[in-house]
């Protein structure tokens, strides 16, 4: 598509330039040109951009509580189920904490049964005190005071099964941390990384420093494709559409893949110089799979964007822009009126064809792009003879000018 429309830009910036070139060609000899039939084919549209492997599903196992590492099960390339034994750091001082932690919930339950029983007691005597009372046997002043002593008893209770409650969520904390200090794989897959060694020690991450990554699982079984594409043609990405991916590792290989997701967030490149440019990525799943194939190897991905059967069409390079009513002029060798320099020409895109020997203009209106060769809707007629070139020639030609075919393309 981009090679589409510099041939035209560039065609059209000499128009001007040209204009006394090609009426002195028109009057003269024959000029030389290449042409080629308007056929219909079967053209494919197709966006490519750059493209880099990795796992469709990865997983990196970090370090949530810091220690040495004590053993390490398994090595790289090897093949884990779900719950396998991967790593150990050293649990001795959480194995300590847990410890502590029991011990004291151990002590908050007995100071609970304590106060529980405490409370019992004291509620038994003011029963006790409540029927002497009923007797005139005791004052008002004894019963009010045993009454407020199950009071506090009663909030003494209250207090210790509240630190029963703390002490069981201390217990549960050191535990949960205890468990960290082994890692077991959460997923099928292959380890595809092991970032340290037995002794090391890992650290836990912060705010501003990321923890150790320690292992890495990956699904091998199925790989994706991130392709950064221009934001001049992220607007065609849909999901999806049809891909193929050719990796540099395998000149020979073009593996099928579908769109499977498309950023709404850029990537700038070379910020702030020259070559900036603006890209999105786009993720395309491959859905068939290469002995060899690893993460991280690089590419070209082409996205299939739209597909027209049997269309007719014309190759790219035949394209030009003009102002119709000027070359409608020119085929008839009328002269040309003053040029008003407010008035801008109704340029148009389309194509000279050779009829009776001479180039004439024919207005186009296009369809989608394929590699070689663009849809043509209307305005001309299959097995029509097109010019495509040379470059030169096709640049400074004008409708009526005198054409002689040198060479004749295959469809």
């Amino acid at each position: 598509m981009k090679k589409r429309w510099i041939v035209i830009g560039v065609v059209g910036l000499v128009v001007v330039s040209s204009i006394s070139q090609a009426v002195v060609k028109g009057k003269g000899k024959a000029v030389k040109v290449r042409t080629e039939t308007a056929a219909c084919r079967t053209l494919v549209s197709e966006v490519s951009g750059p493209a880099r492997v990795r796992p469709s599903t990865e997983v990196k196992l970090s370090a949530d509580a810091m220690g040495r590492v004590t053993a390490i099960a398994v090595k790289e390339g090897e093949r884990v189920t779900r719950g396998q034994f991967l790593l150990q750091l050293d649990p001795v001082q959480y194995e300590a904490q847990v410890n502590r932690s029991r011990a004291e919930l151990d002590q908050a339950r007995a100071a609970l049964e304590q106060s529980a029983a405490q409370l019992r007691q004291g509620r038994e005597e003011l029963e006790r005190l409540q029927r002497l009372f009923e007797k005139d046997l005791v004052s008002p002043e004894v019963l009010d005071r045993q009454k407020t002593q199950v009071e506090v008893l009663a909030a003494q209770r209250t207090a210790a099964t509240r630190n029963v409650t703390r002490a069981d969520a201390v217990l549960a904390s050191a535990t949960d941390i205890l468990s960290r200090t082994t890692f077991l794989s959460p997923m099928d897959g292959t380890v595809s990384k092991v970032n340290v060694e037995e002794g090391e020690m890992a650290v836990v991450g912060t705010m501003n420093n990321p923890g150790t990554v320690l292992i890495q699982i990956a699904a091998m079984d199925t790989m994706e494709a991130e392709v950064e594409v221009d934001e001049t043609e992220v607007v065609d990405m849909r999901l999806g559409l049809a891909a193929r991916v050719e990796l540099d590792a395998f000149p020979d290989t073009s593996l099928k893949a579908v769109v499977t997701s498309v950023s709404s967030s850029a990537t700038i490149k070379n910020r702030g110089t020259p070559q900036e440019v603006t890209v999105f990525p786009v993720v395309v799943l491959l859905t068939e799979s290469f002995a060899g194939v690893r993460p991280g190897m690089t590419g070209t991905a082409r996205i299939e964007t739209a597909r027209r059967d049997s269309v007719l069409s014309v190759p790219i390079s035949s394209l030009v822009v003009r102002d119709p009513e000027k070359e409608e002029r020119k085929e008839r060798g009328e002269k040309e009126p003053e040029v008003n320099p407010d008035r801008k020409p109704p340029e148009q895109e389309g194509v000279y064809t050779v009829v009776n020997r001479k180039a004439r203009f024919r207005p186009l209106e296009t369809g989608i792009s394929g590699e070689q060769y663009v849809e043509v809707h209307g305005g001309l007629d299959p097995d029509a003879t097109v010019i495509i070139g040379p470059f030169e020639t096709l640049r400074d030609l004008r409708a009526g000018t005198k054409v002689k075919i040198t060479k004749e393309a295959k469809k």
